[in-house]
C-alpha cells in the first residue's frame, strides 16, 4: 500500500473508523501471494479494532498499552521475517505490512509533508 494511504489507514483505525480502514484494504491488489499476505495483515488489524480484541497487537498499539520499545522490537522482527527469502511469499507480505504500519506509527517512516517539513525546520 502507498505510504500515504497507509497513514490514512492508521488514522482511520486510531479514530475507530473501521469502515474507512476496511474500504482502503478492499481496494488493495491481490495479484500475488505477497499482496494477499499484506492485505490479510491489514484486514486482521481492522477486525481486531472492530471486535475490540484487547489482546491483539493492533489494539494494544492503538490504545497506547504497548511501549515504543516493544513496538520497535515487533517492527524489527517483522522486517527480519519479511526479508527471509525461504519463507512463503504470503508470510513475507503479511510481515511487511506489519513492518510498514509499525514504522509509520512510530514515526520511523516519514509520510507526506512530514518527510519535507523536518529538513526545512533544521
Amino acid at each position: 500500500m502507498d505510504p500515504i494511504q497507509l497513514k490514512i489507514f492508521i488514522e482511520a483505525l486510531k479514530t475507530g473508523d473501521t469502515r474507512k480502514a476496511g474500504e482502503l484494504v478492499e481496494k488493495m491488489s491481490t495479484e500475488s501471494e505477497y499482496h494477499k499476505g499484506y492485505r490479510k495483515a491489514l484486514a486482521g488489524m481492522v477486525a481486531s479494532v472492530e471486535n475490540k480484541e484487547a489482546s491483539a497487537l493492533a489494539t494494544k498499539m492503538l490504545s497506547g498499552s504497548l511501549t515504543k520499545k516493544k513496538m520497535d522490537e515487533e517492527r524489527k522482527l517483522s522486517r527480519r521475517i519479511a526479508q527471509e527469502t525461504f519463507r512463503p511469499a504470503f508470510e513475507r507480505g503479511y510481515e511487511k505490512a506489519w513492518y510498514d504500519v509499525l514504522s509509520i506509527f512510530l514515526g520511523k517512516t516519514k509520510v507526506g509533508l512530514e518527510a519535507h517539513m523536518e529538513s526545512e525546520l533544521y
